[in-house]
């Protein structure tokens, strides 16, 4: 099973998190923690 964020949905992410507020969809798709816990598949 791949877990991928769909297009808009991911748009209306991260144009939320780069205004400073929180995003009022896809919360589900947003971790918050220590980078170093994040597993290498993402880039940083």
């Amino acid at each position: 099973m791949e877990n991928t964020v769909p297009r808009r949905i991911a748009s209306i992410i991260i144009n939320s998190l780069k205004g400073g507020v929180v995003p009022r969809v896809g919360l589900e798709y947003v971790t918050v923690g220590a980078w170093w816990r994040l597993p290498r598949c993402c880039t940083i």
